[in-house]
């Protein structure tokens, strides 16, 4: 291989490892995005929940509400009748009616206090929660916007180093240009190495002889046999 051309393949091997690096970047500035978007989700989510157990809290402590004021209303009564029994069969009857209600309404009491206490607790979270969400929403317009000008530069840095690896290996032979070009469609990652002795720079995989003989002289291009790379002589360290 022409020394020429070699300077040229790590040249243009360079500009695709730009483009990767940039591609990188812009999948790590999405998912910075992607991090914001699902925190207001999650956060959004858990509103939801929250609301729907308020719902049913309060259908609970509605349907408690009512309850205690029948309790309340029986208990009433009860107290008028004892005023106007006639037996004591009768007034047993009512302050075993009266007890049992009583027991009741302490339960009933003691529920719709926990209830009012939870329901005190969501409405703050859910309050809490879209405080929150609202700075989200505020803070990701303006991340949104950076991240959509960083992500325009970086394709646009991107388009630029394509364009010139494609120029640039429009000067090489074009059976090696034709080799690089599938090599990197279908590893899309380093395609050229060097010997490093008898030794692929990149795998460490030991080359024979006879093959080393070769790529020293540039005589042809040949691969490493275990990683499949372009294998440059040694010399290729000093010029890259």
């Amino acid at each position: 291989m022409a020394k020429e051309d070699l300077i040229t393949l790590f040249q243009v091997q360079s500009l695709h490892s730009l483009t990767k690096k940039l591609g990188v970047s812009i999948d790590e500035e999405r998912k910075r995005l992607s991090l914001i978007q699902n925190q207001k989700n999650f956060a959004q989510e858990t509103v939801n929940q929250n609301k729907s157990l308020l719902t049913e809290l309060n259908k609970k402590l509605l349907l408690e509400e009512n309850r205690l004021s029948v309790i309340d209303t029986n208990i009433e009564q009860n107290t008028m009748h004892i005023k106007t029994v006639s037996s004591q069969k009768q007034l047993d009857s009512i302050e075993k009616e009266s007890q049992s209600l009583e027991i009741e309404k302490e339960k009933l009491e003691d529920s719709l206090l926990q209830k009012m206490d939870k329901i005190e607790k969501l409405e703050k979270e859910i309050k809490e929660k879209l405080i929150f969400i609202a700075g989200i929403e505020k803070s990701f317009r303006t991340i949104e916007k950076e991240v959509n000008q960083t992500i325009s530069t970086y394709q646009i840095e991107i388009i630029k180093a394509n364009d010139q690896a494609e120029e640039q290996l429009l000067t090489v032979n074009k059976s090696i240009s034709d080799l690089y070009s599938n090599l990197y469609n279908d590893k899309k990652d380093l395609v050229v190495s060097y010997l490093d002795g008898n030794k692929c720079t990149l795998c460490k995989f030991q080359i024979s002889g006879q093959i080393v003989k070769t790529i020293e002289a540039g005589i042809i291009t040949e691969l490493c046999p275990n990683c499949g790379l372009i294998v440059a002589p040694s010399n290729a360290k000093f010029i890259r």
